[in-house]
């Protein structure tokens, strides 16, 4: 799947950044506060669409709940391997 979104002509991928924290524009996110894993530098980079991928360690509930959204219901599936 990531090839394919990859090969997307409006589409990067930055590697080795992590977010700090959305950027937030009229109750809104315009974009996210980057940081560089390599140099410590910080950045923000504006996006149409913003995705936490990051599975149990997105920090997106709290994102939300701190700009006065309610937090997402959570929802859990036994797996049976």
């Amino acid at each position: 799947m990531r090839e394919r979104i990859r090969a997307l002509p409006n589409v990067d991928f930055l590697d080795g950044h992590d977010v700090i924290e959305p950027v937030w524009q009229y109750r809104r996110v315009t974009g996210v506060n980057l940081r560089d894993r390599s140099t410590g530098e910080s950045r923000v980079l504006p996006a149409d669409l913003v995705v936490d991928a990051a599975g149990r360690s997105g920090r997106t509930p709290a994102f939300l709940a701190e700009h006065g959204f309610v937090r997402p219901a959570e929802q859990s599936y036994p797996v049976r391997l």
